[in-house]
């Protein structure tokens, strides 16, 4: 995207990165959950009630295979929303490998680009610390569209949804170790129960 800023334009981005094995099952039970107006992913996933492990392995998505690293650095996510609205049958994956390059190539945009990264599972300490670094008064959010947490997967699948995002990992725990030393930097843990008391839900 910044490749067709005008380069007088100041900018940068800010993203957030999940634990990838929780991304993708969150992602499946969503596409399963109601129609999402992708045909291909109605049907197949939402109308015939595909289960988890063929969702990862049948080369449906391009997001069962390491995205976070696709969408960072730029590599291997060319026409991906294009094929959610126009595919019209199941195929085998047609999408670029990831390998260790790109995942070098996702670090240099972070630290090129990014403004801030925050870590889904450290959401309330990725607030505070987005606060902080944009000088904003006031950052208190809503929760809504919660996911059901009791969801049993074989082991052995989720062994081979880590195994097949292993890049996705790697820039996952390198933006999560950065994460951790911006907390320290700007003292988020002594601001953090200050700030959950004024975010917790209404008693009512």
């Amino acid at each position: 995207m910044h490749e067709n800023i005008n380069a007088n334009i100041n900018f940068s981005y800010i993203t957030f990165l999940r634990s990838p094995l929780d991304r993708i099952i969150s992602e499946y039970h969503y596409l399963r959950s109601s129609p999402r107006g992708y045909p291909l992913f109605d049907r197949e996933i939402y109308e015939k009630k595909m289960p988890l492990d063929e969702f990862v392995r049948n080369g449906l998505s391009v997001s069962v295979d390491n995205l976070m690293v696709r969408a960072v650095s730029g590599i291997g996510c060319e026409g991906i929303g294009t094929a959610f609205h126009t595919a019209k049958s199941v195929s085998k994956k047609k999408w670029k490998g990831i390998s260790e390059e790109d995942l070098k190539l996702a670090k240099v945009n972070i630290g090129k680009y990014y403004n801030f990264v925050g870590i889904t599972e450290l959401f309330d300490e990725s607030m505070l610390l987005l606060r902080e670094k944009l000088g904003w008064k006031n950052i208190s959010y809503k929760r809504s569209n919660i996911g059901d947490k009791k969801r049993e997967i074989p082991n052995s699948l989720k062994e081979e949804i880590i195994d097949l995002n292993k890049w996705d990992y790697k820039l996952y725990e390198y933006c999560k170790e950065q994460f951790v030393k911006e907390c320290d930097n700007y003292d988020v843990e002594n601001k953090l129960d200050d700030f959950r008391k004024k975010n917790q839900p209404p008693p009512f």
